[in-house]
């Protein structure tokens, strides 16, 4: 029995965290963590039991919140890994927070990133994507293939607008490349 929640990500983000969790797991033994996926993906309590007597992974408190293997090993799942939260809410959680409405203007912006020697300017527009963003970053910065872009600490997001973080002529914004 596992405790319900509400969730605060969109349905869609929920089920990318989830995936980012299954596809994150380092410590311990990869074929223990398949198979309590397995286990919280079966509707069959008995056979989820059964999969993971076969790993002879043991149970804290029979919840498969908290499982040990056979070299006393701690398989550690979340909540939100098990249970499908009480409800979403109506908009994504990323987007909380973020400028609907922006005047379209040019915009200099200063991006700086540990893999450059210095800082750079790129000249964009407030109603230019992310996503865009990204690839003049990229273009400016030779041999590189991914990027990530913060704004004051929160993460700059494809599907976003540039004027969505009511960012300002001249500001800097961070690239981890």
């Amino acid at each position: 029995m596992t405790n319900q929640y509400t969730s605060r990500l969109s349905r869609e983000e929920w089920l990318e965290k989830r995936k980012e969790f299954w596809e994150s797991r380092v410590e311990g033994e990869r074929v223990y963590w398949q198979s309590i996926q397995k286990a919280i993906e079966e509707q069959d309590e008995a056979n989820a039991q059964a999969i993971l007597n076969a790993c002879d992974l043991k149970l804290v408190n029979n919840s498969i919140q908290l499982l040990y293997d056979a070299s006393m090993h701690k398989y550690d799942v979340p909540v939100f890994m098990i249970n499908e939260p009480q409800s979403f809410p109506s908009t994504k959680f990323c987007d909380a927070g973020l400028i609907q409405d922006f005047q379209e203007t040019e915009l200099k912006i200063k991006v700086r990133s540990n893999k450059l020697p210095q800082d750079f300017e790129i000249v964009t527009h407030t109603n230019q994507s992310i996503a865009d963003l990204k690839t003049k970053v990229q273009e400016s910065s030779p041999g590189i293939d991914q990027c990530r872009l913060f704004f004051k600490g929160r993460e700059m997001k494809n599907h976003h607008l540039i004027g969505n973080y009511q960012l300002k002529d001249g500001e800097m914004v961070q690239a981890f490349m």
